[in-house]
């Protein structure tokens, strides 16, 4: 009996999927550029007159555009070499982690990994290419954000916000 009781815990613990990345936002647009600063994520689009803040309080969200960007950093999301596969590291004292972005035939699929364990995975239901990862800590809350640029046809580019779960790591 105890022979049994050890087996089936063991599949359990071994069977167990990895958790899921947590989508906190999307947007998709003609043209689309992504700026950092202080805690701050800002998504401009140049046919706008209004910024995109995915990490203020709901009400806030979308604000006039600055009228300058002095402080602001650009974050690189050209989608000009096509890749299938796009992989980012990460290291902190728990160890070094990577953030996969790679097209499959249902859609984009986004992994995080230590090593070769995956840890949480996301699935985007869009045939889209991807073009940059950025991993940071933007938000006031613990833990990681995944930041996936991509790009849909000849035109269509998207940003996709994931939290890291602060059990994936």
């Amino acid at each position: 009996m105890c022979t049994i009781i050890f087996i089936i815990l063991t599949l359990t613990s071994l069977s167990q999927a990895a958790h899921p990345l947590v989508q906190i936002s999307e947007i998709i647009e003609k043209e689309l550029n992504l700026y950092i600063k202080d805690g701050q994520l800002m998504i401009l689009s140049p046919s706008s007159l209004s910024a995109y803040y995915p990490f203020r309080d709901t009400v806030q969200q979308f604000a006039p555009k600055p009228n300058n960007l002095d402080g602001w950093t650009m974050l690189d999301t050209d989608c000009s070499d096509k890749q299938d596969e796009i992989t980012v590291d990460y290291s902190d004292t728990k160890g070094t982690y990577n953030a996969i972005a790679r097209r499959g035939k249902d859609g984009l699929h986004i992994f995080w990994k230590q090593e070769d364990v995956l840890l949480a995975e996301q699935l985007i239901v869009q045939q889209a290419t991807p073009c940059a990862i950025h991993i940071q800590d933007i938000d006031k809350n613990p833990g990681l954000e995944l930041i996936v640029a991509w790009q849909f046809g000849l035109s269509l580019n998207g940003f996709t916000i994931y939290k890291v779960p602060e059990t994936a790591y």
